[in-house]
């Protein structure tokens, strides 16, 4: 099967998005421009932008395996501050989280850090007003992350000495709507993909339109739909002498705005054939099958090579054949699958230096 590169954005629409403060079109426009790299085999180049634009939209789990696919040599000084704000964040220290967004030069993401700093005190606002109906003044800052002064410059709520009381809403609306230029609300998009889910199901197998932004319209015959991601897979080019697709189309779900379902008129029965075929998880199934079986004869080569090379030492060894785990001197040392030196375990130092070197011999033996 071909990727279709149907949805193809440039880093020139990147840049425009981004002046234009439409964050939720650059948060799709890194997630594309990080899987064209991917499949051209080039370097991604957003890793800072993309990490900072999922804080904003407190997706700190997606910032966290982010961190993990950026490469040591991209992992540039404001990536490393965004680690520890991601981290701050996390421990719900907000007073850290913010000092440092403040404290850092952000270059050309100036404007992202200061909507940044807008929103999620606008989100931690809303929050405790909707948990507490009276609070110390002292707290309250603290769970906002402001000083004391910037408080009593701008309180968003009644004070009564030392204590205020949350008894009324802040406008987060207003200011998440700020963030695009308008005076409407910002729905989250998650929510929406969420409610839509349901009817997504129904509708695999089925000829769809999607509708994304900067009103980019797919068709394909919906294939699956990622439960986490809302990814959509789409097939597209189907050829009737082989009954097969030839062309796949990832849809992120990040960039969906409309989804709708079309009559068939080509083939009556294409659309149940498609929910009937399985072509793509049988393939997976068969390789999976077939990986895990070779892993498992390799495993079971070592781990019979290892018992062969113990026994030939004064060492009491006993292998639990449920749990795979060989145990030597009494279990004074632990050896799990796939039996190397990460998994081998044990309290005493000297002991576990001893089988570690052991099993370093065991690397330069030949095979059987």
């Amino acid at each position: 099967m071909n990727i279709c590169e149907t949805l193809s954005p440039s880093q020139q629409h990147l840049s425009e998005a981004l002046k234009n403060r439409d964050y939720m079109t650059c948060i799709w426009i890194c997630e594309e421009l990080e899987l064209q790299s991917s499949l051209q085999g080039q370097p991604f180049e957003f890793y800072t932008l993309f990490f900072f634009l999922l804080l904003l939209r407190n997706q700190c789990h997606l910032a966290h395996f982010l961190w993990k696919r950026c490469p040591y040599s991209q992992r540039e000084p404001r990536l490393m501050t965004l680690r520890e704000i991601a981290l701050a964040l996390c421990r719900e220290d907000y007073e850290t989280a913010f000092s440092l967004c403040r404290n850092t030069d952000w270059q050309e993401l100036n404007q992202l850090a200061t909507d940044f700093l807008e929103v999620w005190r606008a989100r931690l606002a809303n929050k405790l007003q909707s948990t507490y109906t009276v609070i110390s003044v002292t707290d309250c800052c603290r769970y906002l992350g402001m000083s004391r002064e910037e408080w009593m410059a701008k309180p968003y709520w009644r004070m009564e000495g030392e204590y205020v009381f949350p008894d009324r809403r802040v406008p987060t609306c207003h200011l998440l709507s700020s963030l695009q230029g308008n005076h409407n609300p910002i729905e989250d998009p998650l929510e929406t993909l969420t409610r839509m889910k349901t009817t997504w199901l129904q509708d695999i197998g089925y000829l769809i339109e999607v509708v994304c932004t900067q009103e980019i319209q797919v068709k394909g015959y919906l294939y699956t739909v990622d439960p986490n991601t809302n990814n959509l897979i789409l097939l597209n080019d189907y050829d009737p002498t082989t009954t097969k697709f030839h062309q796949l189309t990832l849809v992120m779900g990040s960039a969906i705005q409309e989804m709708k379902r079309l009559q068939v008129t080509e083939e009556p029965e294409l659309t149940n054939r498609i929910r009937q075929t399985d072509q793509v998880e049988q393939l997976l199934v068969q390789q999976h099958t077939t990986e895990t079986t070779q892993v498992s004869s390799a495993i079971e080569q070592r781990r019979n090579k290892l018992l062969e090379l113990l026994n030939k030492y004064p060492w009491k060894t006993e292998w639990d054949p449920t749990s795979g785990i060989i145990r030597v001197m009494e279990g004074l040392v632990r050896i799990e699958p796939p039996y190397t030196e990460d998994s081998c375990f044990s309290t005493q130092q000297n002991v576990l230096l001893q089988v570690v070197n052991l099993l370093e011999t065991m690397e330069t033996m030949p095979n059987e």
